[in-house]
């Protein structure tokens, strides 16, 4: 099994549904060279944004971030965006990656390519 993404090498549009810690994030994949792609979802994407994957994050027990691997989305490490708002560049990281489904350009096929643990399928009602 498969715990990471390489936005890089996927195809033009295809579309990412990664959910996190926190909220679920869709996210189109605009240029895979430059890892450039359209993302929806959490309380900064409420809109369809352009923005860029920088990579996979981790944060230490001290609270510093540290870039594990550019480019890529990560089992249990955070995502950080950066975009452009109006005349500002900004960045968001999001909370651990806990599953991620990766779509074809033209929807004909899927895959989990990040699963949740078994643990985590469980509804705690």
């Amino acid at each position: 099994m498969k715990n990471s993404i390489d936005i890089s090498k996927l195809k033009r549009n295809s579309k990412i549904l990664m959910e996190t810690e926190d909220t679920v994030y869709e996210i189109t994949v605009s240029a895979p060279k430059s890892c450039s792609v359209t993302v929806n979802g959490g309380i900064r994407f409420l809109r369809p944004t352009k923005a860029k994957i920088n990579g996979s994050i981790k944060k230490g027990s001290s609270g510093k971030k540290t870039k594990l691997k550019d480019n890529h989305i990560e089992k249990g490490k955070s995502v950080q965006f950066s975009y452009k708002d109006k005349d500002s560049s900004n960045s968001v990281i999001t909370s651990p990656v806990k599953s991620a489904t990766v779509y074809a350009p033209d929807n004909s096929w899927h895959y989990d390519a990040i699963e949740k643990d078994k643990d985590e399928n469980t509804d705690k009602a």
